[in-house]
């Protein structure tokens, strides 16, 4: 299966360099921020939260959560105008 994933924000914790790497090697995995091309021929498409929950209700986390919402609505507009 190939897999394509799309997305300005990384969870730097959780990323393996290693992994990615061999990823790249097989020739099934690619990464890119151009999500009308992504999900172009793609047979499946699978979504996640653009914010971490507590995002929603904690006060203290709401310039983080303005600057994802920045971030990531380009991403929603541009699938939304794409299933049109």
């Amino acid at each position: 299966m190939k897999i394509t994933t799309v997305t300005p924000i990384l969870n730097e914790a959780s990323r393996d360099e290693e992994l990615l790497a061999e990823a790249k090697k097989t020739g099934l995995w690619r990464s890119t921020l151009d999500a009308k091309k992504a999900v172009r021929d793609a047979d499946f498409v699978y979504t996640d939260t653009w914010i971490d929950m507590e995002f929603f209700t904690d006060p203290k986390f709401a310039e983080e959560k303005e600057k994802r919402l920045e971030k990531m609505m380009p991403y929603q507009n541009q699938l939304r105008a794409n299933r049109r």
